[in-house]
Formats: structure tokens, sequence, C-alpha cells
């Protein structure tokens, strides 16, 4: 195995720290996954902390995220208490969890159009008779139709487009099939 150069290293993890931040995700999270990345076994928090220069406790906050976005896991050690964490260094995981992200914003969008009042969303049908939460509507069903294109590009089995019902208007407010 190639001997890492820390110039390299460090530089890496402040990169992929400050690219995560795009995502939405703190840069403390995302330099823990990419020191997890370079790191050959599993590692813990002390260990984490101390390649960081973080305290434990923000090592132990930033690395939950990681756990729930299926880009790490952690393992027990037989006897104790204390977890390791390891990265995943599979392009599926990270896919699959941001794929799990844009499906809830999907939903919220949907709830957001349900909740619209009647005309809002839609200038240009015509002011106040427009379609009920259109512009949520249209939002998700664009999220969701991304979501689907970005997991076939991946390779991945895409989850089948959720159809709603007509709008007032006759019209379904889902995204159109691609082929």
């Amino acid at each position: 195995m190639k001997p890492v150069n820390v110039d390299d290293a460090q530089r890496f993890i402040e990169h992929v720290g400050q690219h995560m931040t795009g995502w939405g995700v703190a840069r403390t999270t995302g330099r823990i996954h990419a020191d997890l990345l370079l790191q050959a076994e599993r590692v813990g928090l002390d260990r984490m902390a101390a390649d960081l220069g973080i305290a434990k406790s923000g090592a132990s906050v930033g690395a939950r995220p990681l756990l729930g976005f299926g880009m790490a896991r952690a393992l027990g050690e037989r006897g104790s208490r204390r977890l390791r964490y390891q990265a995943l260094h599979s392009l599926e995981a990270v896919v699959a969890a941001r794929d799990s992200q844009v499906r809830d914003l999907v939903a919220r969008l949907r709830q957001g159009a349900a909740a619209a009042p009647p005309g809002h969303g839609c200038p240009h049908r015509g002011g106040p008779r427009g379609d009920r939460g259109g512009a949520a509507a249209r939002a998700g069903a664009a999220v969701s139709l991304a979501s689907r294109t970005v997991a076939r590009l991946a390779g991945l089995r895409a989850p089948p487009a959720r159809r709603l019902a007509p709008g007032p208007h006759g019209r379904r407010l889902s995204p159109p099939r691609t082929s």
C-alpha cells in the first residue's frame, strides 16, 4: 500500500468537507467521511477526533448523519460499548442515501401542494382559478423525475413513479414517463 502524503490527505479532507456543505451536510460531517475513506481499518471516536482536531462529542455528532445516509457503518467491539466507524465505498450506497432524501423532499412538496389555497402557484393559468398548489406539485414532480433519472444513470433500479390524482384541470401533476 502506498504511504499517504499528509498534505494531500489534509487537502482531500478539507475539500470533501467543503463539498458536502453544498449537500446541506455539516462541514465536520464531510470531513469525518473523508477521513474514514482514507482509513485502512475501522476508527473509534478518539482517533477520529484527534485526526481532525475536533472534540470527541463533535466527532460523535458528525458521524451520526453518515450512518443515517448509509455512507458509513458503526460496528461494536466485543465486551465494550465503543463503536468503530468505517466508510462505505459504494457509489450505490451514496446514491441510495441521496435518493431517500429526495423521496422525502417529494413527499413534503406534495403535502405543500395539497395544503396550498386554490389559485396558488399557477399565475399563467388565469390568476385565482389556477391549479391548487401547482408550483409545489410541479416541483415535486420535477424532483421525482430527477431522482429516477440519476438512479437510472447510476445503473440502479429506480423506484416507480407515483401518480397523483388528476388536478382541477384534468391534468396529472406527476412527471411524464421516461423511456
